[in-house]
C-alpha cells in the first residue's frame, strides 16, 4: 500500500508538472528528433544521444497527428537539431505546448517503471517494509521527479541501466542462455538510450566473472554481447551497419586513436549514426561543449568534483544520510558478493567516470542512474523487519522527503538543499539544467498579472520556445541600463553564453556577462529561475 501510495503520489505530482512547464531547451530537440527518426529515418539528426526513447517519447506525438517538417540538408551540425525544433514549432503551433505534455508521459512511464524494478530488487534482498520505505524515498525525490516529467533521455537511462543490472543479476542466479540474451537485451536498449550506459561493461564483467565458472565465463559474455549489439543496430534500423572504419571523420582523441591502431578497411558492427554520435559525445566529454558555471564563476571544465557537489547540493539531507549509511551496511553486511558488487559498482563507476573523464559539467542529471541504486542501498539497513524505534524513523524519513516534493512543486529542478543554498541560494553555486533549463516561461504572465503590469516587457529567457505562445509582448533586454519591467532568466543573470529567442523567432547571441548591469539590483519578483526587475525608478 505504501509504494502505491508513493507511485500514485509521484504520477500525479509528474503529470501536473508534465502540463504546466515549458518544454525546456532539450526536449525543444529531442521531441522533434524523434519525429524525424519516426517519419523520414534521419537518425544523423542528434545523434549525440542514440534514438531509442527519443522515438518512443515521439510515437504519441505522431499518433496525435504531429506534422513532420523534413530535416535539414546538414543533418550533423550542431544546431541542427534545434533549427529542426524551431521548424517543428513552426507547423505545430496551435497545440505545440500539448503535444510536448504527450511526449513526457513516456517519461514518466520511465521513471514509474524504475521505482517498480527497485521494490521488486529491494523486496528480494530486504525486509518488506525497508523495500517499500526505499521504493516510497525514491519516488519522492525531488532529483527523480525533476526529471522524469521532461522529454529528455535522462529517465530512460536510469530506467534501462537500472534494468540492466537486474536483469543479469538474475540471468547469474539461474543461468540459463534466454536470461543471458534477455540481459544482453536489456543492456542494448540501454545503450541504444545513452551512450552512458557504455560504462557498464566493467560492472557486467565483473558480475558475470564473481559468478560464472571459467569455462563458461567466455560464452555468457558472448551471448550478452551480440545481443546487445543486435538491439542497439536494431533500434537504428540497422542503417549504415557494417560501414569501414576509415571512412569516418571522428573528431574526439579517442576515435582518432581508434583509426590509427585499427586498418582502414574494417567493418564497425554499429549503424553509422551511432558511431558518429558517440564521437561527437566523446569530443564533448574529453573537451567540454559550453563553459561550466561553479560556486560563482565561469570555468572552461568544472571541477573534478562537479557532479559530487551536484549530488550533495540537490539531494535531500536525510537522503544523503541514508545512502551513505546504506552502502557502508551493504558493504559490510552478510550479502553475497554477488549482491554487494550489483548494488554498489554501477553508481561507484558513475561517479568515477564522470569525475575522472568527463569534461561537461552542467548537471545532476548524469547521475540520475545512481539513485536508484543508491535508495537500494539505504534499504540495507533494516534488513530484518523493523521495531518500534525503526519504524519511527522510517516515517520520519518519508515525511521528510514527501514534505520537499509538495514545497517545491512543480519547481523539482530548482531543488537545493539546505546546505545547497535552498531555491533562493542554490545560483550561487549550479546553474544550467540543475536550476534553469527554460521550464518556468509559462509562470511569467500570472507573476506579471499580479504585479499590475501589462505593457511590453524587456525578455531574455533561457530557452526557445517563443513567448509570443504564452501572449507575452516583450523587447530583447539590451547589454546596458535601460529603465523598464524586465524579466530574466537566471542563467543569464550570472553571465552565461547561449541564444536567446527574439521578437518574431529571431535568434539573438547572448555574450559573457550580458547582464552585468542588472546583476546588483534586487528582483520585485521570482518566477522560479526567471526574475523580474523594475528598473524605471531607477532612471
Amino acid at each position: 500500500m505504501l509504494v502505491a501510495a508513493a507511485a500514485l503520489a509521484f504520477v500525479v505530482l509528474a503529470l501536473h508538472a508534465a502540463w504546466v512547464e515549458t518544454p525546456t531547451v532539450d526536449e525543444y530537440a529531442h521531441v522533434p528528433a524523434g519525429v524525424a527518426y519516426l517519419r523520414y529515418g534521419a537518425f544523423d539528426l542528434y545523434a549525440k544521444n542514440p534514438p531509442l526513447f527519443k522515438m518512443l517519447m515521439a510515437a504519441p506525438v505522431v499518433l496525435a497527428g504531429a506534422a513532420a517538417p523534413q530535416p535539414p540538408q546538414n543533418l550533423t551540425g550542431g544546431w541542427a537539431p534545434w533549427e529542426y525544433g524551431s521548424r517543428f514549432l513552426a507547423v505545430n503551433r496551435d497545440r505545440y505546448i500539448r503535444l510536448f505534455f504527450l511526449a513526457r508521459l513516456v517519461a514518466i512511464a520511465a521513471g514509474l517503471l524504475t521505482g517498480l524494478i527497485l521494490y521488486r530488487w529491494a523486496r528480494e534482498l530486504f525486509a518488506a517494509p525497508a523495500a517499500a520505505v526505499a521504493t516510497a524515498l525514491y519516488f519522492l525525490d525531488p532529483t527523480v521527479l525533476a526529471h522524469s516529467h521532461l522529454a529528455t533521455v535522462d529517465a530512460a537511462a536510469m530506467l534501462s541501466i537500472t534494468l540492466s543490472v537486474y536483469a543479469l543479476r538474475r540471468a547469474l542466479a539461474a543461468p540459463s542462455l534466454p536470461r543471458f540474451a534477455l540481459a544482453g537485451l536489456a543492456w542494448g536498449a540501454a545503450l541504444s538510450v545513452k551512450f552512458t550506459a557504455l560504462l557498464l561493461l566493467p560492472v557486467i564483467l565483473g558480475l558475470v566473472a564473481l559468478r560464472r565458472p571459467p569455462r563458461r565465463l567466455a560464452a555468457s559474455l558472448v551471448v550478452i554481447g551480440i545481443t546487445a549489439l543486435f538491439a542497439v543496430n536494431l533500434s537504428a534500423g540497422f542503417s549504415g551497419a557494417g560501414r569501414q572504419l576509415g571512412s569516418f571523420a571522428f573528431a574526439s582523441a579517442f576515435g582518432r586513436s581508434l583509426q590509427r591502431a585499427a586498418p582502414a578497411w574494417l567493418p564497425v558492427p554499429l549503424p553509422a549514426s551511432y558511431a558518429a554520435g558517440f564521437d561527437a559525445q566523446k569530443y564533448d566529454a574529453e573537451h567540454g561543449e559550453f563553459p561550466t558555471y561553479f560556486a560563482g564563476s565561469w570555468r572552461t571544465t568544472g571541477p573534478w568534483y562537479y557532479d559530487l557537489v551536484a549530488l550533495g547540493a540537490k539531494t535531500p539531507l536525510w537522503a544523503l544520510a541514508l545512502f551513505v549509511l546504506g552502502a557502508g551496511a551493504v558493504g559490510i553486511g552478510g550479502l553475497p558478493r554477488l549482491e554487494k558488487f550489483a548494488i554498489l559498482a554501477p553508481p561507484l563507476l558513475l561517479l568515477l567516470a564522470f569525475a575522472a573523464f568527463n569534461s561537461l559539467k552542467i548537471g545532476i542529471r548524469y547521475l540520475l542512474p545512481t539513485l536508484p541504486f543508491l535508495y537500494l542501498a539505504g534499504a540495507a539497513l533494516w534488513r530484518k523487519p523493523p521495531n518500534r524505534t525503526v519504524r519511527l524513523v522510517m516515517l520520519t524519513l518519508l515525511a521528510l522527503q514527501f514534505g520537499a516534493a509538495i514545497r517545491v512543486h512543480p519547481e523539482y529542478l530548482s531543488y537545493f538543499n539546505a546546505v545547497g543554498g535552498g531555491e533562493e541560494g542554490g545560483h550561487h553555486l549550479l546553474l544550467d539544467s540543475n536550476l534553469d533549463w527554460g521550464q518556468d516561461l509559462y509562470r511569467l504572465p500570472a507573476a506579471l498579472a499580479r504585479l499590475g503590469y501589462t505593457g511590453t516587457i524587456g525578455l531574455l529567457y533561457f530557452g526557445h520556445v517563443d513567448p509570443a505562445l504564452y501572449g507575452i509582448h516583450y523587447e530583447i533586454v539590451p547589454p546596458f541600463p535601460v529603465a523598464g519591467v524586465l524579466a530574466v532568466s537566471v542563467n543569464y543573470l550570472m553571465g552565461a553564453e547561449y541564444v536567446a529567442v527574439g521578437p518574431g523567432g529571431n535568434l539573438v547571441g547572448v555574450g559573457k556577462d550580458y547582464l552585468a548591469w542588472l546583476r546588483s539590483r534586487q528582483p520585485v519578483a521570482r518566477c522560479g529561475s526567471i526574475w523580474i526587475f523594475d528598473t524605471r525608478a531607477a532612471r
